[in-house]
């Protein structure tokens, strides 16, 4: 049976997928980029009172630079088209704080820090932690939500 939150499951089931692969095969290598480290530390200077925009796009910044590391241009473009329908998803997540931004950084630097030390299976398995919290997170909101003008369905 297809619910209207499927699209939403299968985006995260897919960031899971390749993400927790590129992060296992970053540690292999302990390949932590220097812009994913600069990625968190723009996580946490940012206002709690901040738009939702300001913490998604260093959020999004981490899981691309840890990408653009891993692989090349296919892999590239796959991911970016990836995230491009993860915005929303994203965007909803701290817009209603599903997450608390505390603990997704926290979240990002326990995944650094699996990367940095070559624990490859640590690396997926944060990787893999961290967006299962998104996504039940959002799914449960969004299965709560009265709201009409709830988001759409993200298209696939």
């Amino acid at each position: 049976m297809t619910t209207s939150l499927d699209p939403y499951r299968d985006l995260y089931s897919t960031r899971i997928l390749l993400e927790s692969a590129i992060c296992w095969s970053l540690a292999e290598h302990r390949t932590l980029p220097a812009a994913a480290v600069a990625s968190i530390q723009e996580l946490r200077s940012v206002p709690v009172d901040a738009p939702p925009r300001q913490f998604v796009e260093p959020d999004i910044a981490f899981h691309s630079e840890l990408t653009r590391h891993a692989g090349g241009m296919r892999l590239g473009r796959i991911h970016g088209s990836l995230m491009q329908e993860m915005r929303l998803c994203m965007a909803q997540v701290q817009a209603h704080r599903l997450v608390p931004p505390d603990i997704i950084i926290a979240e990002h630097q326990e995944i650094a820090d699996a990367i940095a030390a070559g624990d490859g299976p640590a690396a997926a398995k944060a990787l893999r932690s961290h967006l299962v919290r998104a996504r039940t997170a959002l799914v449960a909101y969004l299965e709560s939500s009265p709201d009409p003008h709830a988001p759409s369905t993200p298209t696939t």
